[in-house]
C-alpha cells in the first residue's frame, strides 16, 4: 500500500533514502566497468525487502533500467519477447520470480527449507511473515498520470487557473505507451477490443502506462495478496 508519511516523516525519509541507496549502489556496481550503452540509463528501478524495523535486515531483490516497449510486430505467442521494458515493470517481473522461489521453499516437505521462506501458512493459503515488506524505488515519476499531474499544485490553484500544464485536460484518463518510443497518450473512447490479428496487421499495440499499472498493483497486489509499499 502507499506509504503514509504524515505520522513520522523523518522515519519514512530515512527508509526512502536507504532504499534508493541500495538500488543505486547495486546498479553502479554492475555497470561501472562497462563502456557500452548498457552502462547508461534514463530510469532506474528496484525492489527492496525489509524485515522488521532494522534496516540492516534489508535485502535488494531486483534492479532494472529501461524506458521502451516493443512494436506490435515483435509480439510472440511463445514467450520469446517481453512487451514492456520500462524499468518498474521489469522490476516487478523479477520480484515475482523471487516470490515464486519463496513459495517453492514452503511448498516442499522439508521443514528447514520452509523455515527459510518469507511465507507462512495462513487461514487461506500462504501469507507473508510478520514484518516482511517490499518497497519499490523509481528514479523518476512513472510514465502516465504521475508525470502529468503537478505535485506542487493545489486544488485551489487549479480552480483559479493557476495550473497551466498543457496536458491538464487529459489527466485522470487511462493512458497507453508509445510503441518503441517514450511518453504516453490517452486511450480514445472509440478504441475497440485489441486483437492479435489486428496488432500483427499494423494496429497500434496498447500497453498500459506505468502509473496505471502501479495503481492496479496497489489495489490488487503485485501478486495475489502481496501488498506493495511505494517509496520514491
Amino acid at each position: 500500500m502507499p506509504v503514509n508519511n504524515s505520522d513520522n516523516s523523518e522515519t519514512y525519509s530515512v527508509l526512502a533514502d536507504h532504499v534508493a541507496k541500495l538500488v543505486q549502489n547495486k546498479f553502479a556496481e554492475l555497470t561501472d566497468d562497462l563502456t557500452s550503452q548498457y552502462a547508461r540509463r534514463k530510469v532506474l528501478a528496484g525492489m527492496v525487502m525489509t524485515i522488521g524495523e532494522d534496516l540492516a535486515n534489508s535485502k535488494l531483490i531486483s534492479v532494472s533500467a529501461g524506458t521502451k516497449c516493443i512494436n506490435g510486430e515483435y509480439l510472440s505467442d511463445e514467450g520469446k519477447s517481453v512487451n514492456d521494458f520500462h524499468a518498474e515493470i521489469l522490476t516487478r517481473r523479477c520480484t515475482l520470480r523471487y516470490l515464486y522461489s519463496q513459495l517453492e521453499l514452503i511448498a516442499t516437505n522439508d521443514p528447514s527449507a520452509a523455515e527459510q521462506s518469507i511465507f507462512e501458512k495462513g487461514e487461506r493459503g500462504y501469507r507473508l511473515k510478520e514484518g516482511v515488506k517490499f518497497h519499490l524505488y523509481i528514479s523518476t515519476a512513472p510514465c502516465g498520470d504521475s508525470r502529468i499531474f503537478s505535485p506542487h499544485a493545489t486544488q485551489d490553484d487549479e480552480n483559479e487557473g493557476g495550473d497551466r500544464h498543457p496536458n491538464r485536460k487529459a489527466r485522470g484518463q487511462l493512458r497507453t505507451k508509445i510503441e518503441s518510443g517514450e511518453g504516453t497518450i490517452p486511450v480514445k473512447s472509440n478504441v475497440g477490443v485489441q486483437t492479435w490479428d489486428g496488432v500483427i496487421h499494423g494496429e497500434r499495440l496498447l500497453t498500459m502506462s506505468c502509473s496505471d499499472k502501479i495503481a492496479r498493483w496497489n489495489l490488487l497486489g503485485i501478486q495475489g495478496n502481496v501488498k506493495l509499499s511505494c517509496t520514491s
